[in-house]
């Protein structure tokens, strides 16, 4: 982030104090002068800023990508703490407020490491970096990053399938799908799931345009309607991506006062789904990615990750998550995403925000706020293993007054591509 003397004046008064560093660096958080008035908001990304350092994104991208599908250890490259601060970069070069010239420009900013102002120099240089050159030149991990791309395959299974003997898409396409083959070693249950992200790979991975996605998603709110459902576009359509591989939809009853069971209606929106399109069901279930904390909210979600064909050849992922309706708003916010955004504002939610909290700790036993897909509340965590026990819970009617609420600067679904 580029310093904007004009519109953000940082605490100066403690800014090399350890918190103030941690504010900076991790979760973006500006303190305004608006009007003689401290206003505190999450540092604004958009789109059209991702594209002014385009080359440093894409290579951080791809080392990210590498990141995500081959397996973690400890003191390598694959590192949990090395795929964290390969986002918190990210972060830092899409909210980048002008072309960058060097990497000590954006480290003597952010107070990122050294190492990755190299990196930074060498991108600018040569397009790419030894890092990621690295990374190419395995053939392990070229595979699990391949294989990885297939839905349900994480990256344990993509290594273990790279050591059965498989490096490509086409392999397990021609060992699954046309039985020449058998799928050595991987188990029934992991068979069958490659069987299903294979036969739709290819819809899966199908680029669709802004239009495209607001067109379906608008057809199925429509037929949505008469079963007293709202429905709300999440996802990259949200924040206005131009182009994405799925459509991620939130639903919920139109009518909060009266009795919600998820699963009967996703059993309700199947049928209307299976009437109008042609439909093939990916996984039914609970979000497993929808972390609760350890806190009882009430119903869970009821989650659907479909193909969806409506008339024409290709098919496009459609992801339909039920929610209770007081647990609507928090999934939106969730489901917009980004990622590491939805990660800021949880940590600030953990650390910065204090409201009524008597002995505040930012983590381990204590007080705090916690905030997640199914809601916010003032939480005290006993000793490790002991149940949280819920002391306040906040329930909002929309994102501004949750925004509000926290203290926080409203930001558009689309200024938070970080």
């Amino acid at each position: 982030m580029a310093t904007m003397a004009s519109e953000s004046i940082w605490c100066t008064a403690e800014l090399a104090s350890e918190h103030d560093f941690v504010r900076k660096m991790f979760w973006g958080i500006l303190v305004r002068d608006v009007k003689g008035k401290a206003e505190k908001s999450i540092d604004p990304t958009t789109l059209e800023m991702a594209t002014w350092n385009s080359k440093l994104i894409d290579c951080f991208e791809e080392l990210l990508e590498f990141h995500k599908s081959c397996p973690m250890a400890k003191n390598s490259y694959f590192s949990p703490s090395s795929e964290i601060a390969l986002m918190r970069v990210l972060s830092v070069l899409r909210r980048w407020s002008k072309p960058i010239t060097s990497g000590d420009e954006v480290v003597r900013e952010m107070y990122m490491g050294d190492k990755w102002a190299t990196t930074i120099d060498e991108i600018l240089k040569r397009g790419t970096c030894e890092r990621l050159d690295i990374l190419k030149r395995s053939k392990q991990f070229v595979a699990c990053k391949e294989l990885c791309k297939i839905h349900g395959i994480g990256r344990k299974r993509a290594l273990q399938l790279f050591q059965n003997g498989y490096s490509s898409v086409e392999q397990l396409r021609d060992a699954v799908l046309n039985e020449r083959a058998p799928a050595k070693n991987i188990g029934q249950n992991v068979e069958e799931t490659l069987r299903t992200g294979l036969e739709h790979f290819d819809d899966m991975k199908r680029m669709f345009s802004l239009e495209d996605r607001l067109t379906v998603g608008g057809e199925i709110k429509v037929l949505l309607e008469p079963l007293g459902l709202k429905m709300m576009v999440c996802g990259g359509t949200r924040r206005r991506k131009p182009n994405g591989h799925d459509l991620d939809i939130i639903v919920t009853g139109k009518d909060a006062t009266t009795s919600f069971d998820v699963w009967r209606v996703q059993k309700e929106v199947m049928k209307v789904l299976n009437k109008n399109f042609c439909v093939a069901l990916l996984r039914q279930g609970k979000p497993s990615f929808a972390n609760s904390g350890g806190i009882a909210w009430g119903e869970d979600h009821a989650v659907s990750l479909l193909i969806v064909k409506d008339g024409s050849a290709c098919g496009r992922r459609v992801d339909i998550v039920v929610v209770p309706p007081d647990h609507w708003v928090y999934a939106i916010l969730g489901w917009t995403g980004t990622t590491f955004f939805e990660r800021n504002l949880r940590t600030y939610v953990a650390h910065e925000f204090k409201l009524n909290c008597v002995k505040h700790q930012a983590s381990g036993p204590g007080e705090r706020w916690q905030l997640t897909q199914k809601g916010l509340a003032r939480v005290i965590h006993p000793a490790r293993g002991e149940t949280p026990i819920v002391q306040e819970r906040k329930f909002v009617e929309s994102e501004e007054e949750l925004f509000e609420f926290l203290g926080l600067k409203y930001l558009e679904p689309w200024e938070r591509e970080m």
